[in-house]
């Protein structure tokens, strides 16, 4: 019981959005959560078009944005609810236009208009957000706003370590009129599995969720 518990109070801290301004500011370095683009483009590119209006939602400093813009993919909109990385990738990136940066709290992206994006992606941002108090209301909330930015058509890709049986059921709701396919890829060997996953099995997951 004591392992579990310091295993649920390290994660919590996930869900914390002070947590993410000190991280940081103490660690300004780029990191991307679970896998790079270079072992997600098979899986991703079937789903996009370099003419898609893209959304990535707790982009943090991961390079996934830069990689897909350097693979054609330029009309993404970046949002994190950290001020402090906002302000680092607009000025890191400032001269690449194309890309926009926000700060925005994914559970309340009221500034964004309905149906306005024709992706939705989310590496890691749903598990964090799992992580913090109010869970399943503040999960019910993003994935409510996720669907309402979409378009008709359009698809929400969410990257997760989290298996089907424990993400299925928050994704595929009738609520959200999604179709849900999944795949697994495997985790890599070195610098991007989260210290906590090391009882959880060597994949990682792709859920990709079509908006009818």
């Amino acid at each position: 019981p004591a392992v579990f518990f310091a295993h649920t109070r390290a994660m919590a801290k996930y869900g914390d959005a002070e947590y993410w301004q000190d991280r940081y500011r103490r660690d300004p370095e780029p990191f991307d959560w679970y896998q790079k683009w270079s072992a997600l483009r098979e899986y991703l590119q079937p789903y996009l078009k370099p003419a898609h209006k893209m959304l990535m939602v707790g982009c943090g400093n991961s390079r996934m944005t830069e990689d897909m813009y350097d693979d054609g993919y330029k009309r993404i909109h970046n949002v994190d609810i950290s001020s402090v990385c906002i302000r680092a990738m607009q000025e890191k990136y400032s001269k690449r236009p194309e890309l926009t940066w926000e700060v925005l709290d994914c559970t309340d992206m009221s500034s964004i208009v309905h149906e306005a994006y024709d992706v939705v992606v989310d590496k890691g941002t749903l598990d964090a957000v799992l992580c913090g108090e109010s869970s399943n209301s503040k999960s019910e909330r993003m994935l409510a706003e996720i669907t309402r930015v979409l378009k008709p058509g359009g698809v929400f890709i969410m990257i997760t370590y989290g298996q089907p049986d424990s993400r299925l059921p928050y994704v595929d709701k009738p609520e959200y009129g999604w179709t849900v396919e999944n795949f697994s890829v495997a985790k890599p060997s070195i610098g991007t599995v989260l210290p906590e996953e090391k009882d959880f099995p060597n994949m990682h997951y792709i859920y990709v969720c079509s908006k009818k």
